[in-house]
């Protein structure tokens, strides 16, 4: 069963709309953007893992790409922003345990993985 990642990035396309909003969002508004962006990650999480388990480095990957895109945002304050990136930057941790366990399996392996990214 091939995981299916969908990347649809909301904060990043508002964040070209207004750079500054970040400032003069209400901590209401970062809350909710939070959660927002978290559900999203929460979502890819599932995704990943399932990729992971599975052995597909293809969708491995797609998941990641997916999860990284979601830290392109200005509208999260600094504090908000960390959040969610400590969040994404612990599942692209497992990824990189499954790449190196991957890649020291066998050297083609290692080619191959060069060459999906």
């Amino acid at each position: 069963v091939a995981c299916v990642c969908v990347c649809v990035c909301v904060c990043a396309c508002a964040a070209d709309l207004d750079v500054m909003a970040a400032s003069a969002a209400a901590p209401l508004d970062q809350e909710s953007l939070l959660e927002d962006a978290l559900g999203f990650v929460a979502e890819q999480r599932v995704h990943l893992r399932k990729a992971i388990h599975e052995q597909d480095l293809k969708a491995a990957l797609r998941c990641a790409a997916c999860l990284t895109n979601e830290l392109r945002t200005s509208l999260l304050a600094i504090e908000t922003y960390y959040k969610l990136y400590a969040v994404v930057f612990v599942e692209l941790q497992h990824l990189a345990s499954f790449v190196t366990h991957a890649a020291h399996k066998d050297e083609t392996e290692a080619l191959k993985i060069y060459e999906l990214v």
